[in-house]
Formats: C-alpha cells, structure tokens, sequence
C-alpha cells in the first residue's frame, strides 16, 4: 500500500515539473540548492550565448528529473 502511495506520488511530482518553465525550475532549485554561475547570470537577466542557453535549459531538465523541487 505504501509503494503505491510513493508512485501515485512520484507520478503526480513528475506531471507538476513538466508545467514548469526553466526560470521556475531554477528560481526553485536555487532556493533550495546551490547552482552554477552560468544559472546564476541566467536568472540575473544576462543574454546567454546559444551553447549556454542549452546549457541551461539542459540543467532545467536535470532539476525536473530529480523530482527535490516539488515535495508533496
């Protein structure tokens, strides 16, 4: 039963962060973790170069996948 309830809730924390667009994602991870300096620019208002801006957006995804941005 209680196997269940951690799926029924991993799924539900899974749909929650695909909602999410990359600025939320980082804002939130940064509230909670420590990001890299290229984030940091990111969320400042710097215009990342095309690399960086995959960069990032790869990072964003790597945050959704953990699933530690969205407790229950």
């Amino acid at each position: 039963m209680r196997l269940c309830r951690i799926i029924i809730t991993w799924c539900s924390i899974s749909q929650q962060a695909k909602k999410r667009d990359t600025k939320e994602v980082l804002q939130r991870w940064t509230q909670l973790f420590y990001c890299p300096h290229l984030v940091q620019r990111y969320l400042a208002g710097d215009q990342p170069g095309k690399a960086e801006l995959l960069r990032v957006e790869k990072y964003a995804q790597q945050y959704r996948v953990s699933g530690d941005l969205y407790p229950t």
